[in-house]
């Protein structure tokens, strides 16, 4: 009994311990303060032209920890963000275009091709593409 006592007694003293180092770094939670927002806007400053990766992160973390900031630097760091974003979707969408093509996957290459030519109404290639998909699945599905 005096054991099982001391062993309780020892691990509420390690759980007490751990609480007590867990603590701070749960707060670290970061601040929209001057100083963060200079920091990071710096970051995404000094990246944005030949690290646009490093610089999009920084975007990220900004509308994260200030999302509703009106300053002189939100403006350019979201106008970016969105920006960023809209081009990796965009070629995300073409990829997944160009394998549908590689796979004969007509119906992904008329749903992809939508994607694309609402984004981009003058490329020609996805509208010829999309025709020859189109004839194609009716040839496939003719008896």
């Amino acid at each position: 009994m005096a054991k099982q006592m001391k062993r309780t007694i020892n691990l509420l003293a390690l759980a007490a311990t751990l609480a007590l180092f867990a603590a701070p770094a749960l707060a670290q939670t970061k601040e929209c303060n001057d100083e963060f927002k200079t920091a990071t806007y710096k970051k995404w400053y000094d990246n944005r032209k030949d690290h646009q990766d490093l610089a999009f992160q920084a975007a990220e973390e900004y509308i994260k920890v200030c999302p509703d900031d009106a300053g002189p630097y939100a403006g350019a760091i979201k106008k970016f963000y969105d920006a960023y974003k809209a081009a990796n979707n965009a070629n995300e969408t073409k990829k997944q275009f160009d394998d549908a093509v590689v796979k004969k996957n007509y119906p992904e290459q008329m749903r992809l091709g939508k994607l694309i030519i609402a984004a981009e109404p003058d490329n020609s290639a996805a509208y010829i593409i999309m025709g020859v998909a189109g004839l194609s699945d009716i040839v496939e599905h003719v008896p």
